[in-house]
Order: structure tokens, then sequence, then C-alpha cells
């Protein structure tokens, strides 16, 4: 079950395919979140700043490179800390051009203000999918004893498809798509 509500960003140029998004309980989209312009210069920052990319989240190998920013999820005992810089973690930024994407969580009179009214993130996880790499995101599950409030996704440079499973069953799905490509 989708807990919360979720909002999700894609460059202009990326289309959403699926007229079926509003099925999926919580979950709301705002397409133009990110403009076209602030795309290239979100990703040059991404790739500039510490920490680097590596294939690990949370402390698991990943098949795609990710980089986290703020509280760290430990999976063992299953809590959050903050950041230690001296293993390479770096707090949540809050200047430069990830946190003027934060601060427009804040906008008063944008589409997503009421959806995200109070919502102070803390996390981000950055993950770099390079489809030619064979690189993907296995299903899982965004635990809610790490989170609460809304779960926000952004994507830059492409779309995202998504599939939300009620419960982890496998026959109870809905996929969001939002890449170009059929899924």
């Amino acid at each position: 079950m989708v807990a919360a509500s979720a909002c999700a960003g894609a460059a202009a140029q990326a289309a959403v395919h699926c007229s079926d998004w509003r099925s999926v309980p919580g979950l709301q989209l705002f397409p133009d979140f990110v403009r076209e312009d602030e795309e290239a210069g979100l990703v040059d920052w991404l790739d500039a700043v510490t920490p680097p990319w590596r294939n690990q989240q949370a402390g698991v190998q990943t098949k795609y490179y990710s980089k986290q920013f703020g509280i760290v999820p430990t999976l063992q005992p299953r809590s959050t800390r903050p950041p230690d810089p001296s293993l390479g973690e770096a707090q949540f930024p809050t200047d430069g051009p990830f946190g003027a994407l934060a601060e427009r969580f804040k906008e008063q009179g944008a589409p997503w203000a009421s959806a995200l009214r109070g919502f102070q993130p803390n996390e981000a996880n950055t993950n770099d999918y390079r489809r030619e790499e064979g690189h993907f995101l296995a299903m899982h599950w965004d635990d809610r004893k790490f989170y609460s409030g809304p779960i926000c996704v952004v994507s830059l440079l492409a779309g995202a498809t998504m599939t939300f499973r009620l419960g982890g069953h496998h026959s109870n799905f809905r996929r969001i798509a939002g890449d170009g490509v059929d899924s």
C-alpha cells in the first residue's frame, strides 16, 4: 500500500504515459516541478559534490550509482542516524541548486503546496541509472519506520516508470510510466 503522498517531477520533454496514475492512493504527479533549464545544472552539481557516486545504498550493493545526502537509514538495527563525514557521508544540502530545489517544496500557491504543506526534506537518495550498463532499481518498498510524511521523487534527464504493489503482492499493482518506453 502506498502510505504517503508522493510527488514525481520530470523534464518537460518526458511524457507521462499512464492515464490511471490517480488509481494509486496518495500519489500526486507534478510533471513540471523541475524546469528543463535547471536539469543540466542540477546534474552537473550532483556530479561535482561529495559524496562520490557509489554502487551501494544503505550498505547494500546496487545495480546503479547512488549518492546519499542527509540522515542515513541503517538496516541493522532499523533506525536512522546523522551523516558521518569521516565515512564520506554528507549533510542534506541547504544551499546551491539542490537547496533551491528543496525550497521549491515550500512555494505558496504552487500546485504541490497543499500536498507538501509543512514538508521538510531531511534525506535525499540520488540515483544514476544507465540503461546501457544494465542499471535498474529492483522491486523494493520504502520502510515507513524510516520515513514519515511525503516521499518525493524527482526525475532528471528522463522520465520514470514506477510500479506500485499493494501489500507486496505481484498480482495487485499499478504501473506509472513516464519514460516514453512501453512498460
